[in-house]
């Protein structure tokens, strides 16, 4: 395929956490790119989730795969086309010729519903900015048995399972710290990925204040309180035989072996968050 052109042109709308492939599918054919002598374009889109807010862990390069590849916080504020230009930093492609086609108007503190564009959905399972927001923190349910919505019509905002007492979890959510997060009961039943055909009970994440929220931190914290009240049921699920999924989504493998709950093992890596904000700052596009 590199025999054929001497541009290529990335054009693609990412959601703005860690997990979300398209990054590595960009900083991948970056490095392709430049071992063969041809050009990247990067035409910018927004950050749906803005670009001033940074969450969540930093990734520990030892749990590195296709869901995290490089030690940036799990919400990094930063467009596709910044990404870009940090990621040639961090991966030494000085040799590649790289250009960023920058977005006109858009502000880091502008929430998408502002800048007047449409979401076309990157892919089946977020097809709305609410689903953007909420999947930042609720991927991480893809390591466990509980279903993150997938197969209903709200994924990643539904989270249950059939053994779940959803009523229960939304009671204890209410009594908990979640700022701009609000939690209530749901009943869903999936029609494929986990739990296909089957009932579930279980909670809607709803972010109304996305400016101070933070979705890792709600979801962490609903994780939390699943594997109190159901500690019998609750499981964790894995890749392979040796890797656990949620290791891979968290770039850590520390709150899966830990006793520390969701605020306490998020602010362990504050510090981290504060270096990325640091590290990011010169290749930064937009006031």
């Amino acid at each position: 395929m590199l025999e054929q052109f001497d541009i290529l042109c990335f054009d693609i709308q990412d959601v703005g956490a860690r997990f979300y492939t398209y990054l590595y599918a960009l900083s991948f054919a970056m490095e392709e790119c430049a071992g063969a002598g041809k050009a990247v374009v990067v035409l910018d889109r927004i950050n749906p989730l803005g670009g001033e807010l940074i969450q969540g862990t930093v990734l520990d390069p030892a749990f590195a795969s296709y869901v995290g590849m490089y030690p940036l916080p799990t919400r990094y504020g930063l467009t596709i086309g910044e990404y870009a230009r940090w990621a040639k930093n961090y991966l030494g492609l000085d040799g590649l010729e790289l250009a960023v086609a920058p977005l006109s108007g858009w502000k880091r503190s502008m929430r998408p519903e502002e800048t007047g564009l449409p979401w076309a959905a990157p892919s089946p399972n977020c097809a709305t900015f609410h689903c953007a927001r909420a999947y930042v923190g609720t991927c991480v349910f893809e390591g466990t048995n509980l279903s993150e919505g997938r197969g209903t019509t709200l994924p990643f905002e539904y989270i249950g399972a059939p053994w779940l007492d959803g009523e229960e979890l939304a009671r204890r959510m209410r009594e908990k710290e979640t700022p701009g997060i609000r939690f209530r009961p749901v009943w869903f039943t999936p029609t494929f990925s986990k739990h296909a055909g089957t009932l579930c009970s279980g909670v809607q994440m709803h972010i109304p204040e996305p400016e101070t929220a933070d979705p890792v931190l709600g979801a962490l914290t609903l994780l939390d309180a699943v594997r109190e009240m159901h500690p019998d049921r609750f499981e964790w699920v894995k890749w392979t035989t040796e890797r656990y999924t949620i290791d891979g989504l968290l770039g850590t493998d520390r709150y899966r072996r830990g006793t520390l709950d969701a605020k306490r093992f998020l602010e362990s890596f504050r510090e981290q968050r504060e270096a990325f904000r640091r590290e990011r700052e010169p290749f930064l596009m937009y006031e």
